[in-house]
């Protein structure tokens, strides 16, 4: 008999949500990760309002509240000839809210539900490999303070994040070829002149930066720039992140009266794809699923739901005790119902991001146009289906001269 009913590699939101769902139902989950919490991830630390409605479902909301997070009303895109874009989070004129957590906060809040609910956390693991039976996924092998591990279970969760170790092994993952970028990310605090408690986004011709207000009066500013910028450029990565704000203007002056109190800390290439999110055996959620660019902030959301989907799948498979890839397909057909049309979203505005003569001419038309404005923002904000915005009609009347 396997020690494990199921082995979760990755204990960040997507595994750990994982892990706490199966380990609910009953099942003996072991949730494994290189790190030891709390631990710093550069990351955005940003959750766009749908993540309540699934936390809630999940049952860790209430946790996440109880940590202080700060409410985000909507973004500010800032062109860079200055235009200025107000996206509000709102579904039929009433107000939805973002919100931000710093990430070692929200992780340690999501692993304590996972061990709560049943599942063995393992810190300081670090998976090297599937195990393999013919052609099914078997457990994992491992190593923890230098000694080998082997973690035989029914079925393998893969959340080990868009550079997903075990994804490689399985020849499941695909860098991604478009936008192919990097993100530094850190931390400052001061008097920020964030408008209403909004954030904002600085498009510049060579990327873009994130400014989001965290608790305690902090924020968290991240740029998104080429996978090679920082290399080029001959710069130390902090360097290169102050230089890149002093050549902003609007930016420079948002942050006049901030210092940076962190380490810049790094992430990429950002982008990854998945040929297909599961095998005999194993399943892939999370990062290792697919990662797009972070502009539009859907991040956690989507670890979070493609969780709920992967343990709809799962829990049947291993009641079923038929873990092949067959019955495992389901995952895929629902996956794919239930993102695609949001990254057709998520890719329209990279278009934009990407050609600033194209934001430049969407800003004041959208600005003006508020019904298609409020649309895209329920969508963006993970509120509404995208089909919403996708239809005829609403896209003419957001893009038309």
């Amino acid at each position: 008999m396997n020690d494990w009913d199921v082995v979760v590699v990755g204990a960040g939101p997507a595994g750990a949500a994982s892990a706490a769902q199966f380990a609910g139902k009953g099942f003996r989950v072991a949730l494994l990760d290189r790190a030891h919490f709390p631990r710093h991830k550069a990351c955005a630390e940003y959750l766009s309002p749908g993540v309540r409605n699934v936390a809630q479902r999940l049952g860790v909301w209430d946790s996440i509240q109880r940590a202080g997070p700060c409410s985000v009303p909507g973004m500010e895109v800032v062109s860079s000839s200055g235009k200025v874009l107000r996206l509000d989070y709102s579904v039929e004129g009433r107000r939805q809210y973002a919100a931000t957590l710093p990430r070692h906060v929200l992780d340690e809040r999501f692993v304590a539900h996972a061990v709560a609910s049943g599942a063995t956390l393992m810190s300081g693991v670090i998976a090297h490999e599937p195990m393999m039976d013919g052609s099914t996924v078997v457990g994992v092998r491992a190593s923890q303070d230098g000694a080998t591990l082997s973690v035989p279970a029914r079925l393998t969760v893969v959340a080990d994040g868009h550079r997903s170790t075990i994804a490689r092994a399985l020849n499941v993952s695909v860098p991604a070829w478009w936008p192919v970028r990097m993100g530094l990310v850190a931390h400052y605090e001061g008097q920020a002149r964030l408008r209403d408690g909004f954030g904002q986004m600085h498009l510049g011709p060579e990327g873009y930066c994130g400014v989001a207000p965290l608790p305690d009066g902090r924020l968290n500013v991240a740029i998104v720039i080429k996978a090679d910028a920082v290399r080029s450029s001959g710069l130390r990565a902090s360097d290169f992140f102050e230089r890149w704000i002093q050549r902003m203007p609007a930016l420079r002056t948002l942050l006049a009266d901030c210092s940076r109190i962190s380490p810049v800390r790094g992430v990429g290439p950002i982008g990854s794809r998945a040929r297909r999110v599961s095998t005999d055996g194993a399943m892939l959620v999370g990062d290792a699923a697919g990662f797009f660019d972070p502009f539009t902030g859907e991040g956690i959301y989507r670890a979070l739901r493609g969780a709920e989907l992967l343990c709809e799948v799962g829990h049947d498979a291993l009641l079923r005790d038929d873990v092949s890839a067959a019955r495992l397909a389901r995952y895929d057909t629902l996956r794919s119902r239930e993102f695609t049309r949001k990254l057709a979203v998520t890719s329209l505005v990279q278009l934009f991001v990407q050609f600033p003569l194209l934001m430049e001419y969407a800003l004041p038309r959208l600005t003006r146009r508020t019904q298609a404005l409020e649309v895209l923002g329920s969508v963006l904000g993970d509120c509404s289906d995208a089909r919403e915005f996708l239809n005829v009609p609403t896209l003419w009347s957001a893009l038309r001269p």
